[in-house]
């Protein structure tokens, strides 16, 4: 005969449930757990993070580079102004080589260029953008392999046979934590 346990039987207080004492091994395990996994996470948030602000200065240098490398080699935004030329960046001492210099700012809450941050008093920049142009003779290179003689503005047309387009960019945040850090695309275009 089969004989079947009665529904009815509760079972004794032993056998029902957790203990405490296995209770406090899982707690203990789930902490271990979590504590070894979060730093992994936020190891990976960080890393996500600046992933995002390389690229974004990576896209602000090829933007400004794009733009100038899109246009005519005689166009009038990349031609030299009249002297006097400003200093190198960066250095308010240095020499003085005919070039053109454009200075602008990325805006961390407008998300856009602008060149002035007056308007714009409660809105910080996330990138400084500085583009120099500077107009060269291929007999420059000849001579001892390096373009450091800058033609000027009253240079005759056909004499101007290359352009160097210096693009520089600050990100103003990594520069709160010390010396800032530059990045610099050089490009240049013949004729």
């Amino acid at each position: 005969m089969n004989e079947r346990p009665d529904s009815s039987v509760r079972p004794r207080a032993a056998e029902a449930g957790f203990s405490l004492v296995e209770g406090l091994i899982a707690a203990a395990l789930l902490v271990f757990i979590i504590l070894g996994v979060l730093p992994l996470f936020e190891r990976a948030r960080l890393n996500l993070l600046q992933g995002n602000d390389a690229t974004s200065v990576a896209n602000a240098v090829i933007d400004g580079t794009d733009s100038l490398l899109s246009m005519p080699f005689n166009s009038q935004l990349t031609n030299i102004p009249p002297g006097p030329w400003p200093p190198p960046p960066g250095d308010p001492t240095g020499p003085t080589t005919p070039k053109l210099i454009a200075t602008d700012f990325y805006l961390l809450q407008g998300n856009r260029w602008v060149t002035d941050l007056t308007p714009f008093p409660t809105d910080r920049a996330q990138f400084t953008r500085t583009m120099m142009i500077e107009q060269f003779q291929i007999t420059d290179l000849l001579e001892d392999g390096e373009l450091n003689n800058a033609l000027p503005d009253t240079a005759p047309p056909g004499t101007v046979q290359v352009k160097r387009f210096t693009s520089e960019i600050v990100n103003a945040r990594t520069a709160l934590a010390g010396a800032p850090t530059t990045y610099r695309v050089i490009t240049y275009q013949t004729f």
